[in-house]
């Protein structure tokens, strides 16, 4: 019988990334990646729109995350009308 891996027994799945592309985002990070301030981003993972971990003393959000966030902002094709409503 084979022995499973440490990243197979873990109790949470872990996406596939390559080793160029970072998993976690610290922070700075994130808000020079997103282009917005660290209280708009702590205001987003207490919302659960960033999923976040802490390492120590150390608040990181998670890649996947952050792309999901992305993908889930509204074009700027939309009507004016309607980014004027979301802004207001």
């Amino acid at each position: 019988m084979a022995m499973k891996s440490n990243a197979q027994q873990r109790a949470f799945p872990v996406e596939q990334t390559t080793a160029s592309e970072p998993v976690l985002f610290g922070l700075g990070d994130a808000e020079r990646i997103l282009g917005l301030s660290r209280t708009t981003l702590l205001r987003l993972v207490g919302q659960h729109r960033l999923d976040a971990r802490r390492v120590g003393r150390r608040v990181l959000v998670t890649a996947k995350s952050v792309r999901e966030l992305v993908a889930g902002l509204p074009r700027v094709g939309v009507a004016p009308s309607e980014i004027l409503k979301a802004e207001g």
